[in-house]
């Protein structure tokens, strides 16, 4: 039965496809190779989804998953923008003479 997905488990699925391993994307976000394991396996239990296949010892990514990670990238590009907008915010808040 499908869980509730979380930010960080989203986090370890876009480091490990950036990264395109469990150990570097795990190094990437500063966990252990077993925690970025375990979010990656609680993503798929959550989503419902077989997200990697298991080839070599390796995981790679199913067309699922390549189309779920076109989704998170556009979340992160928008999260880009936010930050921007506040750096925009605060640079004009640091030019205003009270």
């Amino acid at each position: 039965m499908p869980r509730q997905v979380n930010l960080r488990q989203i986090e370890a699925f876009k480091a490990l496809i950036e990264n395109g391993t469990v150990s570097r994307g795990a190094e990437v976000l500063n966990i252990s190779q077993p925690a970025m394991s375990k979010l990656i396996s609680h993503l798929e239990m959550g989503t419902g989804l077989k997200l990697f296949d298991r080839v070599k010892k390796r995981l790679a990514p199913t067309n699922h998953a390549m189309r779920l990670y076109q989704e998170v990238d556009r979340i992160f590009a928008g999260v880009r923008q936010v930050e921007s907008a506040i750096d925009t915010l605060r640079r004009e808040e640091q030019g205003r003479i009270p």
